[in-house]
């Protein structure tokens, strides 16, 4: 009897471990925008659930879990950003007034879904959150403004320390620095994503409006500069591509800037491009992943990137998100691992 016991207690562990290295595993956080229904989960579809998420997946797109539930459709959830030391999960949501103002708010949950707290909050949508480790200190940057549908006229980047909670700070106001280099102020085009490179303390950003003639473009800035000075110095800011159409979503690597472009609606094609942060005006970008058009219009909503193991993996769709990974060796196509995802804007990878 004592040793059936000690093998039925000895399997019952090794399901929770199972469990516990399922979740805590290598993976993806990610947000789910409202209004999408997952399918396959019929008691999404019976009830009605039609809410933002921040949900959990395995490298394959498979075993979701759900980290928070929206309260609401009108929430919209943004980005998340993840520390994997102190098990905490940071995500972005807004919501529109009647005024057609926004509220916006970042919170932070711990990655078994429990101690929600809300740190900071905006009069916009806060957009494309980062959490980056400068010396000594952790901080959050994001993209916050007031213009447009859901949020996506954000042109200021602020940041926020959140060891010490001290006073928000913002970076670059790109509508009157970064466009006025290059890009008429009038109708300058907004912050799509931005990407820290942590070695150098370089802060890269995307900007560009869909479905305009407007051209996209990217931008980089030292963080070693202050506020007060790129607000006197706008030679501070350097324009590193002038006309990169729809230019969006961008990372930093192990020094390499990745970000994703779009074709023209001729030619309906989605990349993801490379080059070395000391390669700018030496060498051309690489295409490491492209959505051919033969796939039709087809959106690559968020992307992340594993150096190691010369992978990448997207969230590539239009109306709903499917789950796709690719070689970073050769520029080749997608090989999708999961279909039928609801959009998602953001895509962080753990583990």
């Amino acid at each position: 009897m004592i040793v059936l016991t000690f093998a039925l207690l000895s399997i019952l562990g090794s399901v929770i471990a199972s469990k516990q290295e399922d979740f805590y595993g290598p993976g993806f956080f990610y947000v789910e925008l409202p209004g999408q229904t997952y399918f396959g989960r019929l008691e999404d579809v019976l009830l009605g659930r039609q809410t933002g998420r921040v949900c959990r997946i395995q490298l394959d797109g498979h075993q979701r879990r759900e980290i928070y539930i929206f309260k609401d459709e009108s929430e919209i959830p943004d980005s998340v950003a993840v520390d994997e030391g102190l098990g905490r999960i940071y995500f972005t949501s807004g919501r529109k007034q009647a005024n057609n103002t926004w509220e916006g708010k970042i919170q932070q949950i711990n990655t078994d879904g429990t101690d929600l707290r809300t740190i900071i909050t905006t009069n916009s949508l806060p957009t494309a959150l980062k959490l980056v480790e400068h010396p000594n200190k952790k901080m959050l940057y994001w993209v916050e403004g007031t213009e447009g549908l859901e949020g996506q006229a954000g042109h200021l980047i602020k940041r926020f320390n959140v060891n010490n909670r001290t006073e928000i700070e913002t970076v670059i106001d790109t509508k009157r620095y970064a466009c006025s280099i290059g890009v008429n102020a009038t109708a300058c085009p907004p912050v799509q994503d931005m990407a820290i490179d942590t070695r150098n303390m370089d802060i890269y950003w995307t900007q560009s409006l869909r479905w305009t003639l407007i051209p996209g473009s990217l931008h980089k800035l030292s963080l070693s500069m202050k506020p007060e000075e790129t607000a006197t110095n706008r030679s501070g800011v350097q324009m590193l591509l002038k006309d990169e159409r729809h230019a969006k979503r961008i990372q930093y690597v192990d020094g390499s800037i990745y970000w994703v472009t779009e074709s023209n609606s001729e030619t309906q094609g989605s990349w993801i491009k490379r080059l070395g942060v000391e390669d700018w005006g030496k060498k051309d970008p690489e295409v490491v992943a492209q959505v051919p058009k033969e796939q039709g219009y087809q959106i690559i909503d968020a992307f992340a990137v594993d150096a190691r193991q010369e992978t990448i993996w997207a969230m590539i769709g239009f109306t709903f998100s499917h789950f796709h990974k690719a070689d970073l060796k050769g520029g080749g196509g997608f090989k999708l691992l999961r279909q039928w995802m609801a959009v998602s804007r953001s895509l962080v990878r753990v583990g």
